[in-house]
C-alpha cells in the first residue's frame, strides 16, 4: 500500500511501499511519474571514409568502411541516449577488448573512463558536444596500445540502474607512424607517405650484372577485417605474449611464424 503525501493541494507525490514519514532524506516522486535509467539507443563510429575520423588518421584509403583508426591519437564517436546525460548523477565508460581471453592486467580489455580534460597518453574520453539526449566523445587511446581488432561496449550506470550496450561493429587499431609516442614513429613525412601510404611502387630484382624492375602492389591499403587475413593474425596473435601484442618486431614474427610474409603482416598493421 503506497503512501500519498500531499503538497499545497495542488499534487501528491508517491513515497514507495513500504516506507514511512518523515520522508526528509528519501526521494519524492510526482504522482505517474518515474525516473528514466540511462541508456544507450545507439553507437555512430563515424567510421565513413569521408568521416573526420578516417582522415585525421591516415586510413581513408582502406577498402572498407570500418572504423579504422591509430593508437596514441584521439577519434570521436557519437551516443543516442535514452534522455539528456546529467554528469551530477550519471556515469558512463567505455569497454574495448581484443583477442580471445581479454584480460585488463594485459591491455587486452580495456576500461575508458570519461574526465573532464584529455591528458593524452592514455586511454580515456570526454564530452566534447551535447545536445538533447545525443552525446559527442572524443576517445584518446594509448600509444602502447595492441593493435587489432576491438569490441566496444558502452556502459552507463544511474540511481535507477546500469546498462550496456554493444554496438555490433569493430574498432580496428594500427600503429601510428605519425605519433611521436609510438615506437614505429616516422619524423620524415615523405618517408611517410612513401613506405605507409603509397600502395604501389617498383621492386627490383637480378644480379649485380643484369638487374629488372617491376611494378608491385605493395597491399597496404588492404581491408584488415578480411577473413582470410584476421584468420592469420590470429594464428600470429596466439604465438606471442599478450602483453607484446604491441610490439611491431613481436609481431612481425608472429606473422612470418603463422605463414604470413613479415611485409603484408607488419605493414598492414602500420600502414
Amino acid at each position: 500500500m503506497q503512501n500519498i503525501l500531499p503538497v499545497q493541494a495542488s499534487c501528491s507525490f508517491i513515497l514507495p511501499a513500504g516506507s514511512s514519514l518523515p520522508y526528509s532524506n528519501r526521494q519524492v516522486y510526482p504522482r505517474g511519474w518515474v525516473p528514466l535509467a540511462l541508456i544507450v539507443r545507439s553507437v555512430d563510429l563515424l567510421q565513413s571514409k569521408t568521416d573526420q575520423n578516417r582522415r585525421d588518421h591516415h586510413t581513408d584509403l582502406y577498402h572498407n568502411d570500418d572504423l579504422i583508426v591509430r593508437r596514441g591519437q584521439t577519434f570521436q564517436i557519437a551516443l543516442e541516449l535514452s534522455r539528456p546525460f546529467n554528469p551530477n548523477t550519471d556515469k558512463l565508460r567505455l569497454e574495448l577488448t581484443t583477442g580471445r581471453n581479454p584480460v585488463v592486467a594485459k591491455g587486452t580489455h580495456v576500461i575508458v573512463p570519461l574526465v573532464e580534460d584529455l591528458d593524452g597518453g592514455r586511454w580515456e574520453a570526454k564530452i566534447v558536444e551535447q545536445s538533447s539526449s545525443r552525446v559527442l566523445l572524443s576517445v584518446n587511446s594509448s600509444a602502447k596500445a595492441a593493435i587489432g581488432r576491438y569490441q566496444l561496449t558502452v556502459a552507463t550506470q544511474c540511481p535507477q540502474g546500469t546498462s550496456t550496450h554493444e554496438p555490433g561493429s569493430d574498432i580496428y587499431m594500427l600503429f601510428n607512424p605519425w605519433c611521436q609516442d609510438d615506437t614505429v614513429y616516422m619524423d620524415d613525412d615523405s618517408e611517410r607517405t612513401e613506405y605507409v601510404l603509397r600502395d604501389t611502387g617498383r621492386i627490383y630484382y637480378g644480379t649485380e650484372n643484369q638487374i629488372g624492375a617491376r611494378t608491385w602492389n605493395f597491399g597496404q591499403q588492404c581491408d584488415p577485417s578480411n577473413s582470410a587475413f584476421s584468420f592469420t593474425l590470429s594464428l600470429c596473435l596466439r604465438s606471442i605474449p599478450l602483453m607484446t601484442v604491441g610490439s611491431l618486431r613481436e609481431i612481425g614474427r608472429g606473422t612470418t611464424w603463422a605463414g604470413l610474409p613479415l611485409q603484408r603482416g607488419a605493414a598492414a598493421w602500420t600502414s
